[in-house]
């Protein structure tokens, strides 16, 4: 009687674990993994993913948005891009218009930036969509990515921040190629839910809300503007200055308005499978032990 009560209690510990998590997953803003798409280019596919208000669109048809398979390592599908020209707009996806904090994270990996002048990726947000326009170029956004660029006190090649198209301000990590790495931006208004969008915070590889390599405030540097968005509805990529054969991918997109809805699994069913092999040995040793009594 007494292993079989300390078996249930932790098959019910296992299992409310793994729902927990599930049931974050149900809260979220909007997200794509883009198992769902064809492999091919993913403008006018329709619709993938969850939560969003439309399909993936461009105003740069002349860029790299495909969805290929098989390059980030376990992950199956995800979304290349590139393009050799500055756009503003690679690939843009609207969301259910939010005014409070939004969290954004995902998993990104790049091939051919690492050690390159003034490779350049960003993604931002911004309240319009610049499909047809320059309007919501990233000009007045607050954003984040990666500049391969010597910038700041001489950093070269570090994942930024910045607001309203300022510029970047640079964190310590220097990514490489080939590497996968998992990015959440905080994006945040200092007055809570009103007023403009003026605060940032990057957070590289961490699994939780700690301490962010790189925080933009209100009032942090007189350079950066302090952001002109009361409501963030759209997302975008930009690049610049990457030659023909560079490309960054990004996989498990999340939109949330926590961390920890935010952050990017490789797999949501990993913890159904380890779950299920801890009940499993959970069994068997029942199974021995009263085998063995």
């Amino acid at each position: 009687m007494n292993r079989f009560t300390w078996t249930g209690a932790a098959i019910l510990v296992v299992l409310q674990l793994f729902c927990a998590r599930q049931c974050a997953y149900a809260t979220l803003i909007a997200s794509d993994d883009f198992e769902s798409c064809d492999v091919d280019d993913i403008i006018g596919q329709g619709t993938s993913g969850d939560g969003w208000g439309g399909d993936w669109a461009t105003n740069s048809q002349s860029s790299t948005h495909n969805v290929v398979s098989g390059v980030l390592s376990g992950l199956g599908q995800s979304l290349e891009v590139g393009g050799t020209n500055t756009r503003n707009n690679v690939v843009e996806r609207e969301f259910d218009s939010q005014t409070g904090t939004i969290y954004i994270g995902f998993l990104i990996e790049t091939s051919g930036l690492a050690g390159s002048d003034n490779d350049f990726f960003q993604l931002y947000v911004n309240d319009e969509s610049s499909e047809s326009s320059t309007s919501g170029s990233q000009g007045t956004s607050v954003s984040g990515g990666i500049d391969y660029e010597q910038i700041i006190d001489s950093t070269n090649g570090a994942y930024f921040a910045r607001k309203a198209g300022a510029d970047e301000v640079p964190g310590t990590l220097a990514p490489t190629d080939e590497a996968l790495h998992q990015m959440v931006f905080k994006i945040s208004k200092s007055g809570g839910n009103g007023g403009n969008y003026d605060e940032i915070a990057l957070f590289v590889d961490q699994s939780s809300e700690g301490t962010p390599d790189i925080a933009l405030g209100e009032t942090d540097d007189d350079n950066l503007g302090s952001g002109t968005f009361t409501s963030l509805s759209y997302l975008h990529v930009r690049l610049s200055s990457l030659d023909s054969g560079d490309r960054v991918y990004l996989d498990n997109l999340r939109i949330a308005t926590t961390f920890s809805e935010a952050i990017p699994e490789p797999a949501s069913g990993a913890l159904a499978i380890v779950a299920a092999a801890f009940m499993g040995s959970l069994l068997v040793r029942r199974v021995r032990g009263g085998a063995s009594a």
